[in-house]
């Protein structure tokens, strides 16, 4: 946050830019108190990722965001944000790039970030169609997110992380979900 705000700074944008801190469960609503409905023109996810969705859909629901809005997410495939990934790309009031990239600090290390414009529409507030199949990847993203939260990102780089990036990737793929760019 710091850092954003050194760049908001910087760009001169200070007056009309607001870095929220905070947990989303409180943070949200003293975004609603402070500036009132619409009053969101982007938001960067960076917490839990199996929580994305949840937070995502509570902000159309209560009507925080603009119209349009951007929604940046950070981490969605390592440790990864399935339910995410699949509201963003099946539900037609989104428009989403899916970009692949190299984790900051570590080369090797591949990891998504999707980048959405989110508009109003008969879908939105409502919650993504549900299926089973990401269930067992969400429970694996949350297990590698503690583990890494224990120790390091960097002791699960490597064949446990890899390989489970592989399935998450795979089973998009069936689902006809793709990354957009590369950088």
């Amino acid at each position: 946050a710091t850092i954003a705000r050194n760049h908001i700074e910087m760009c001169g944008l200070s007056h009309a830019v607001t870095v929220q801190l905070g947990h989303s469960d409180d943070a949200v609503q003293i975004v609603l108190d402070k500036y009132g409905p619409g009053s969101v023109d982007m938001v960067f996810m960076d917490q839990r990722g199996t929580a994305f969705h949840d937070d995502l859909q509570r902000l159309e629901r209560i009507g925080l965001l603009s119209d349009p809005a951007v929604v940046v997410a950070d981490n969605v495939l390592k440790p990864g944000a399935p339910y995410h990934v699949w509201r963003i790309s099946s539900m037609p009031h989104y428009r989403t790039d899916i970009i692949d990239l190299r984790e900051f600090g570590s080369a090797p290390v591949e990891d998504w970030m999707t980048v959405s414009w989110v508009h109003r529409g008969p879908t939105y507030g409502m919650p993504a169609e549900e299926l089973r199949e990401l269930t067992a990847l969400a429970r694996e993203s949350d297990r590698f997110r503690l583990r890494a939260m224990a120790t390091s990102m960097k002791d699960l780089v490597g064949d446990p992380l890899d390989e489970f990036a592989a399935r998450f990737t795979a089973e998009f793929v069936r689902l006809n979900i793709r990354t957009s760019m590369c950088v």
